[in-house]
């Protein structure tokens, strides 16, 4: 999240053709970020018409999610590049006229790194970052990172804020997505292998 759009998308591209060569016909960009900052153009570069493949994002399934759960003002808490693309801000607006307040995380991803989820450090960045938060009834978290620290941001928030992961609600929409889109799926047919950087 704070390094500069042409190394993201470098990196992503990257990472999109290798999924390719692994024989992947649709791609989901789980990348808070790289959604942001590179999603339209991997998808006008390997999609079509340029090729049948594809590539999704996590954005419009995390708007949707916010929409869905909050009564009129959504937190976003990301990555500094995230946060600066306002794309999550327009992708809201696009859904549901809210008010949209944003707040950049940067600590937050390396403390999840170093494994310190559950110490004092991680509670108290929480609550910093909270601090400019205040009055949001839903907090979409914008950074796949930011789910391990639940236990922080619940004893941060105030009762009744809706803390929000899309990674799941990802999931689902990608197997509707599937089911409008057959022709991307064999059912049965799947596989799992592990590619680390």
């Amino acid at each position: 999240g704070g390094r500069d759009v042409h190394t993201l998308l470098d990196f992503s591209e990257q990472a999109v053709e290798r999924l390719f060569e692994e024989g992947c016909r649709v791609v989901v960009v789980a990348c808070n970020t790289i959604s942001c900052v590179a999603l339209r153009h991997l998808q006008r570069r390997y999609g079509p018409p340029a090729g049948d493949k594809r590539v999704l994002g996590v954005t419009i399934p995390g708007a949707e999610l916010a929409v869905a759960h909050s009564r009129g003002h959504v937190g976003v808490l990301a990555t500094a590049r995230t946060v600066a693309s306002h794309t999550y801000v327009t992708e809201i607006h696009k859904l549901a006229p809210l008010r949209v307040s944003q707040r950049a995380a940067p600590l937050l991803a390396p403390i999840v790194e170093e494994g310190w989820e559950d110490t004092a450090i991680a509670r108290e960045a929480v609550a910093r970052y909270l601090a400019d938060l205040q009055g949001v009834d839903a907090l979409l978290l914008g950074c796949t990172h930011y789910p391990f620290l639940e236990a922080a941001f619940r004893a941060a928030l105030p009762p009744g804020v809706a803390l929000l992961d899309p990674a799941p609600y990802l999931a689902e929409r990608l197997v509707a997505w599937l089911q409008r889109h057959p022709g991307f799926s064999s059912p049965g047919a799947g596989r799992l292998r592990v590619l680390c950087t």
